[in-house]
């Protein structure tokens, strides 16, 4: 800066004698306009020569300055090549349990199976590095979970919540980053970050303007905003005038903040990001809750009210059908005597196994035949009200498991999820005696009609 000041005392009178007096001015005025202009060009310029796309080898970075090397360096720790390692582990209360465990795991069962066989649970940390596993658990589980090789069984080892057994499942080795192949990433974050700084300086001083008295009016004009209306909607976020509506989750917030205000309430301002960004809020007007006049929702109540007489028809039809036929006589010919345009009979066999190998869980009516005792008949009615649906179940096929280990061991494995599940609700149900925790049914109650909206008293 002193270098910079002598310079431009020194060159001023310099540039105000190179010609005639009654131009000077215009001498000094294209100076400074060129400093200013080689000020602007001076970053691009600084920036391709520090900020160099290639990785300086030691010899480059000891010639560098001991700034540009810092912050070089800072760059480059970042992105380093790193491994990554997802684990699968399981804590045990002691090291008896752990040891059998492993035996278990070293036979050929897998660290799963073990644990549900054992009433518990194995958790996976996917994709973390050793520092992340290292602030999760002990330095030797971390220490040998980065050890070993893909596949490898770690423990017993004491951790500071028991005996802890680990299975490394998976070891990812991501590559190091130059600064070019980083630039996107940097630059991301920089204009995340210069965005974060604007908005904070702008909430600010909107909120010192709003302590101040200001109305909603007068800051919007103040900051150049667009001011939009929202509503009138229920707390849900819904329009009333259309049940169909969708509620915008960016504006929960504020509709939010649209049902705690009351007439007369001074603007909020409201987060609706996590980027820093927020809107400033005002109450309008409350619309009180009242029913729709029946000239706008006559079609819709026309509607409702033939679909509902068709389900009860249909249902009428479903339940003496299904009384026939628990009286003896047969699907067709109950079918027959009730004389409507019926689908046909649908016959459908399945095992309990096919059932359970559904990830999806298995259709109500094929449940619900599993249920039903041979020759008798349900009730049930179809999804999305499509009407409803009979199920007779005519034969049942006792199996044989004792020759099917397979079948032995998913049974045995189902159970341990039970069991396990078992033992956390007699735990949970225990502290709860214990502690003396009493329910609040009503409150409960009133807290989940305002979450939903259902609730609501007035639309904003």
């Amino acid at each position: 800066a002193t270098g910079i000041t002598v310079l431009q005392v020194a060159a001023n009178p310099y540039v105000a004698l190179l010609g005639p007096a009654r131009t000077s001015s215009s001498r000094l005025t294209l100076a400074q306009a060129l400093n200013s202009f080689g000020t602007f060009l001076a970053p691009f310029f600084g920036g391709m020569l520090i900020l160099s796309a290639v990785v300086k080898t030691p010899e480059e970075l000891a010639a560098m300055p001991a700034a540009d090397q810092l912050a070089y360096q800072a760059q480059q720790a970042r992105f380093q090549p790193t491994e990554k390692r997802t684990i699968k582990q399981l804590v045990l209360a002691d090291q008896s349990a752990a040891d059998a465990l492993v035996k278990k795991i070293a036979a050929g069962t897998s660290i799963d199976a073990a644990a549900k066989a054992a009433g518990l649970e194995a958790s996976t940390i996917s994709d973390v590095t050793k520092a992340d596993y290292l602030k999760q658990t002990s330095a030797d589980l971390a220490n040998a979970a980065f050890a070993g090789k893909q596949g490898t069984v770690i423990g017993p080892i004491k951790t500071p919540f028991g005996w802890t057994v680990a299975r490394i499942e998976k070891i990812t080795q991501v590559p190091g980053q130059t600064l070019a192949q980083a630039h996107d990433t940097l630059a991301k974050e920089i204009t995340a970050q210069n965005l974060n700084d604007l908005l904070g300086k702008l909430h600010d001083k909107m909120d010192d303007a709003l302590t101040g008295g200001a109305t909603f009016d007068e800051v919007v004009a103040d900051q150049k905003l667009q001011a939009q209306q929202i509503g009138p909607v229920t707390a849900a976020g819904v329009d009333p005038t259309n049940p169909a509506s969708k509620p915008d989750p960016q504006l929960s917030q504020v509709i939010a903040s649209g049902f705690d205000a009351q007439p007369g309430d001074s603007p909020e301002l409201v987060q609706i990001g996590q980027d820093g960004s927020f809107a400033i809020a005002a109450l309008g007007k409350i619309v009180p809750a009242a029913p729709q006049p029946l000239a706008k929702i006559r079609n819709a109540v026309s509607s409702d009210f033939a679909l509902d007489r068709a389900a009860q028809a249909a249902h009428k039809a479903a339940t003496a059908i299904v009384d026939a036929v628990n009286k003896g006589q047969s699907m067709r010919e109950a079918f027959a005597a009730a004389k409507l345009p019926l689908p046909p009979i649908e016959p459908v066999h399945a095992t309990r196994a096919q059932l359970a190998a559904n990830p999806q869980g298995a259709p109500p009516p094929l449940a619900l035949m599993f249920s039903t005792p041979a020759k008798t008949a349900k009730v049930l009615e179809a999804p999305q009200n499509a009407g409803w649906l009979i199920v007779y179940t005519d034969t049942i096929q006792h199996g044989d498991a004792s020759g099917k280990p397979n079948v032995v061991q998913a049974t045995r494995t189902d159970l341990g999820n039970f069991v396990g599940r078992e033992y956390t609700e007699e735990f949970a149900t225990a502290v709860r005696q214990s502690v003396g925790v009493k329910k609040n049914d009503a409150a409960i109650a009133q807290v989940r009609s305002q979450l939903l909206g259902s609730g609501a008293d007035a639309q904003p």
